[in-house]
């Protein structure tokens, strides 16, 4: 987990329009930033191949000074340290969410409340595995390789709930009813 920042701004306004009439806005940005945080548990996660890796092996080779890259016996995987320092996975990710919710007192006891939400995400992803990672070693590549992708989503929801609600001394009773 390197360079992981994160920028969040939220809002929540509440009003009260008439006795019978609530309004709800809820707005949530988040912006966060990772380097190397979506290691997947396998043999290409350095803390995975700390525990696999032969502890006996130097962390370079006496004669080169370069990083060990592979264990003379006993494991396939590379060197953790090795692992760590050949690969970058860099992601950034924009969310958006608004949330507006709107309540009428039908009743006393009885409510019907709607809550509209709209979400936008946009996402990036950068890899680069250089030589000595698990992805050219194990698999024999004798050159590292590059990736990007992108994801781009939008999503709705409406809930609508119809809610009773009871109170008898020390008792009480809920009723909802949920379409969506």
């Amino acid at each position: 987990n390197q360079y992981f920042k994160r920028a969040s701004v939220r809002s929540n306004l509440d009003f009260k329009v008439k006795n019978k009439l609530d309004l709800k806005f809820n707005v949530v940005v988040a912006l966060p930033f990772s380097r190397n945080t979506a290691y997947q548990g396998d043999s290409g996660d350095p803390f995975a191949s700390a525990v696999l890796f032969d502890p006996t092996a130097p962390i370079r080779n006496s004669v080169t000074g370069q990083l060990t890259s592979q264990s003379g016996f006993g494991s396939l995987n590379v060197s953790p340290v090795l692992q760590e320092t050949s690969q970058f996975v860099d992601g950034n990710n924009t969310d958006a969410l608004g949330t507006g919710t709107i309540t009428y007192h039908i009743l006393k006891n009885l409510s019907i409340t709607s809550s509209n939400s709209y979400e936008t995400n946009y996402g990036w992803q950068r890899q680069l595995f250089g030589l000595g990672t698990s992805q050219t070693v194990v698999n024999g590549i004798t050159a590292g390789f590059a990736q990007g992708n992108s994801t781009w989503n939008h999503s709705v929801q409406s809930s609508n709930f119809l809610t009773y609600n009871l109170n008898r001394g020390d008792h009480a009773l809920t009723l909802v009813g949920l379409y969506e």
